[in-house]
């Protein structure tokens, strides 16, 4: 599955270069995916990537800000935790998908596969399977049924 590239800036430091990039899939739905890479003879080598999808930013957001005031001064910050802050997040995306962080079964991977090769849209699968768009994009990858942006 292709996705467009919105947006794209690279920070380079310590031998390693940082690529943030904002992309859209063809449903439509945007994801920040921050890439880093360092040179290692003659190759380019990619040792992590984090995909973030636009209806997690706001957690994410929160839990970095947590930790770079830790990294500043050692010490966690008096604003709630990142487990508290995860749990109101879940119980926020719960309501529009009551099946978002539920354990797959399966059964589910199984017509999971067999709807997407019969062309359902993600949007629509989302809906079938009451999980967020980028928990089924997450499963077609692990599943190996969509190759990994």
């Amino acid at each position: 599955m292709e996705s467009e590239l919105l947006f794209a800036e690279t920070m380079k430091a310590n031998g390693r270069q940082y690529d943030f990039e904002v992309r859209k899939t063809a449903n439509g739905h945007c994801y920040l995916l921050v890439r880093e890479s360092r040179q290692q003879q003659n190759n380019v080598v990619t040792s992590g990537t984090i995909i973030v999808p636009m209806d997690c930013l706001q957690g994410f957001r929160r839990a970095m800000r947590v930790a770079l005031q830790f990294m500043k001064s050692g010490v966690r910050p008096s604003s709630p935790d990142t487990r508290r802050l995860k749990a109101s997040d879940m119980t926020d995306v719960r309501r529009s998908f009551p099946q978002a962080y539920a354990k797959w079964t399966n059964e589910d991977d199984d017509r999971l596969k067999a709807l997407f090769i019969d062309g359902w849209k993600v949007s629509d699968l989302a809906g079938k399977f009451q999980r967020k768009p980028s928990a089924i994009l997450s499963r077609l990858r692990k599943l190996g049924v969509i190759e990994n942006p």
